[in-house]
């Protein structure tokens, strides 16, 4: 409701931090009504986070420029990004 209640204007900025898939998937689709570029950071970009974002890509078309990361061995773990949504679903 709070996006729906509230007019967005000037820089946006999102945490994700939902730490399951469905949820994160769900948030990103919500912001995506938007319609507007922003800023995004996940806390725990594994697994979970990584295939919302996956999936939210694939269905929405919106492109991802990852800006940052923390330096792990394996993977990194804290991203950041902007999304850029497009204006219509491509499905």
């Amino acid at each position: 409701n709070f996006l729906q209640e509230n007019e967005i204007s000037g820089n946006l900025f999102v945490h994700y931090d939902a730490d399951i898939f469905s949820a994160t998937l769900y948030a990103m689709l919500e912001v995506d009504k938007l319609k507007i570029p922003y800023f995004a950071v996940f806390d725990e970009f594994t697994g979970h986070e990584t295939r919302a974002l996956h999936h939210y890509m694939q269905i929405s078309g919106a492109e991802i420029e990852f800006i940052a990361s923390t330096v792990n061995k394996q993977y990194p773990l804290q991203v950041s990004c902007v999304v850029k949504p497009v204006k219509e679903f491509n499905i």
